[in-house]
């Protein structure tokens, strides 16, 4: 069944529940067959040094990110209203339903690079976060003691804390300014004492720092850390910090091994880094020894 955007259409089939599941079971189905066992609620399990999931570009995926859209509008529009200083607000808080579509939604829009239904996707949920009563989410859980299949679990604090972390995670990688992210972390840390400290954050935490630092080496071993949205993120300035990377190094050293600097620049091959050498860094051919397997960089004369 085809749907229209609410807002541009004026289809108003997706404000009906009933509309919202068969089209989200149509979406995860076709997103299982685009990437089998992945995307798909809950989160997958993944192995430290795991690929990133491919990056789909085909018109398969923007027809599954319009889709997502339309849920997402679908949702959005069937909220009820909040009374706040006597006018009807639509309702920052999301059912579980709800919260379970726009954390597969930001999912699937991380691993696609679709920065701009990624960032939607991720601001439903942090409106959410916001407007939650986090002591009470905390005591229904402590309530279920921890039961895997109770929904306050599932869709709870750690839920919530884990796609603000992405969040957070975009924002340091896009080289946002640094008070606009701390602004960021101070608005949420003001829910509860407890977000700021939580394990969630501690990775997108260390990633900043990091890159204040311009510590590239303790970047690419995060990197390979990170489980595959984390990686996706950070893939988004990888270019970067390759240049910073390759500026320090050449300054610091007027030859360098091949391996070495394979493995300091996170490329999966010494055939990948040195294309990147050749292509991207701009080093000449005649600057690669590759019997000696050292790259020589040419100081400029005073």
């Amino acid at each position: 069944m085809e749907y229209g955007l609410i807002s541009r259409s004026g289809d108003g089939r997706l404000r009906q529940r009933e509309h919202q599941e068969a089209l989200y079971a149509a979406i995860k189905l076709k997103v299982s067959r685009l990437s089998p066992g992945r995307i798909v609620h809950p989160l997958p399990p993944w192995r430290p040094g795991d690929p990133s999931v491919l990056v789909f570009k085909d018109e398969n995926v923007v027809r599954l990110a319009m889709e997502f859209r339309q849920l997402r509008e679908g949702l959005r529009a069937s909220l009820p209203e909040d009374e706040v200083e006597g006018v009807g607000l639509p309702s920052l808080l999301l059912d579980e339903f709800a919260l379970e579509v726009y954390g597969v939604s930001a999912e699937f829009n991380i691993l696609t690079a679709n920065t701009t239904e990624m960032v939607k996707s991720l601001s439903g949920l942090m409106d959410h976060l916001t407007a939650v009563d986090f002591d009470e989410l905390m005591a229904r859980e402590k309530a279920a003691g921890g039961s895997s299949a109770s929904k306050s679990v599932i869709y709870g604090t750690r839920y919530l804390l884990t796609f603000f972390a992405y969040y957070l995670l975009y924002h340091v990688c896009a080289g946002h300014d640094s008070g606009d992210t701390l602004k960021l972390l101070m608005t949420v840390a003001a829910i509860h004492p407890s977000v700021v400290g939580s394990e969630e954050l501690r990775f997108p935490i260390e990633v900043k720092k990091t890159l204040d630092q311009g510590n590239y080496v303790r970047f690419f071993s995060l990197r390979s850390e990170a489980n595959p949205y984390q990686r996706a993120l950070l893939d988004t300035t990888v270019a970067r910090v390759r240049r910073q990377a390759m500026s320090s190094i050449s300054i610091a050293y007027h030859q360098f091994p091949l391996d070495d600097l394979t493995r300091i620049l996170d490329f999966l091959s010494l055939t990948d880094c040195l294309e990147y050498l050749k292509t991207t860094a701009g080093i000449p051919e005649d600057s690669l020894d590759l019997k000696e397997y050292v790259v020589y960089f040419r100081k400029r004369r005073k």
